[in-house]
């Protein structure tokens, strides 16, 4: 096989829970059951010096009512 289909969410769900059990997020879960995901000071730094992410676009911020 030269191309294995895959679901992109489920990559997506793999790499936050890596990134939880390193320290880079952490996850907290509202009482209406909302997920919130919050990126450490460690994980700002790792992120962007070992994947090339960088916060700080609106596209890449939780959007909230505060």
């Amino acid at each position: 096989m030269d191309k294995l289909p895959i679901n992109p969410f489920y990559l997506g769900n793999a790499f936050m829970n890596y990134c939880i059990k390193e320290g880079y997020m952490t996850l907290e879960i509202s009482e209406d059951k909302k997920l919130h995901y919050y990126a450490t000071e460690a994980g700002v730094a790792a992120l962007r010096d070992r994947f090339g992410i960088v916060f700080g676009s609106e596209c890449s911020l939780e959007q909230t009512d505060e």
